[in-house]
């Protein structure tokens, strides 16, 4: 499992790797995690108003669902948030 932790500013965004399930931890969903498995797509798309999920947030983690190992799937990662401002500060 790899565990990020990104900052911009004052925000804070948690995100875990686990096989092919990514948690996000962030602020917009009042930290109540949201647990993606991208084999299971179709319930995400679903539940796309309930987590306030944009076209472009569900085009990225369908990008990610294309990657086979935890390691490509944090670099796609790291290199997305960097785009949009966020700083890794913390990798285990």
């Amino acid at each position: 499992m790899i565990q990020i932790v990104f900052m911009r500013g004052g925000e804070i965004r948690k995100v875990f790797i686990d096989k092919r399930k990514v948690t996000f931890i962030i602020a917009e969903l009042k930290f109540e995690p949201l647990v993606v498995d991208l084999n299971k797509m179709k319930e995400i798309e679903d539940k796309r108003e309930q987590y306030n999920l944009s076209v472009e947030d569900l085009k990225f983690l369908y990008e990610l669902r294309e990657l086979n190992d935890e390691e490509a799937m944090f670099k796609d990662l790291a290199k997305d948030f960097k785009q949009k401002g966020w700083r890794m500060v913390l990798k285990k």
